[in-house]
């Protein structure tokens, strides 16, 4: 074997990295093979597959934890069953993955010995320029939940019940009042019921309806030393050339300090992608990847 110099240090370092990666790859493929054996109709996505946000996904496991966990389990302290949390409220940039992470909660809450129901809740669904039709509507809503042993209801753009800045204040408002007394509701009903919102803007939303939830999760950009990782981990599925894996890190960089958020990079390697298709290659090339962000680029 040949002594490593200064000259191809770089290329042995290259070489390293991209073994790492397929090696990643194979476990990936390996998991995702397993997944489809259990589940014949659908590979859903789990907690695993969202990169980093490794204090938030503990967060949200804990709260897995309490919707898996049985009445009658033995071993848990004594009073478990008076915890009850409320639920939680994720805020940040759009794009970055706040539904993502509750589809991938909603996905591992459910196995053969426990479901979870989920229910997704866009604010247009309520909204009437009678106050009276919104309570009836919120009301028939909650009772189809009330069904249930176990809810998850996750209520995007919650920031439309309570935006301090619409000018509808009347009728805002008082659907955001059905809002919060069907929440303090959910906490005294014998069932597991997480409410779950998600705000791309935070200081919008009333403290009246935030003191609501028990903690309020932050869902921001990556930061710089993240977004090479990030571009390894969404490219794992994919059949990717040695060339376009090393160019990732020269493309990571172009990110820096701009404040892309994940559904924008992740667009630049699916276009690519397709670029691969339609130029009848079997592996994403750098020049896929480069021609990929110049056109995003020229949008911009």
């Amino acid at each position: 074997m040949k002594s490593i110099t200064k000259n191809n240090l770089k290329e042995y370092t290259n070489l390293l990295s991209f073994k790492d990666f397929l090696l990643k790859q194979k476990k990936f493929f390996e998991e995702k093979i397993v997944s489809l054996s259990s589940d014949q109709n659908n590979i859903k996505i789990t907690l695993n597959d969202i990169y980093g946000l490794e204090k938030e996904k503990e967060i949200i496991r804990d709260l897995m934890f309490f919707l898996k966990i049985k009445d009658n389990e033995n071993n848990l302290p004594i009073n478990f069953n008076y915890v009850k949390p409320r639920g939680f409220l994720l805020y940040g940039p759009s794009g970055i993955g706040k539904t993502f992470l509750i589809k991938a909660l909603s996905n591992e809450c459910n196995d053969q010995n426990n479901y979870v129901h989920f229910f997704y809740v866009d604010p247009a669904m309520f909204q009437s320029q009678y106050v009276e039709a919104s309570e009836v509507m919120i009301n028939n809503f909650c009772k189809k939940i009330e069904q249930y042993k176990k809810s998850i209801v996750f209520i995007d753009e919650i920031d439309v019940f309570s935006n301090k800045d619409n000018k509808n204040k009347t009728s805002i408002y008082g659907i955001t009042d059905i809002l919060m007394n069907k929440i303090d509701g959910f906490k005294d009903n014998e069932q597991k019921i997480i409410v779950i919102g998600a705000t791309n803007n935070l200081n919008k939303i009333d403290k009246s309806l935030r003191i609501r939830f028990d903690k309020e999760i932050y869902i921001g950009f990556l930061k710089n030393k993240e977004i090479e990782e990030f571009l390894k981990h969404i490219v794992l599925p994919l059949d990717i050339s040695y060339e376009a894996f090393i160019y990732l890190k020269e493309l990571a960089t172009e990110f820096y300090d701009k404040e892309y958020s994940n559904r924008k990079i992740k667009s630049i390697i699916d276009s690519a992608y397709i670029k691969t298709a339609k130029n009848k290659r079997k592996s994403m090339s750098a020049s896929d990847l480069k021609e990929a962000f110049e056109e995003m680029n020229r949008r911009i």
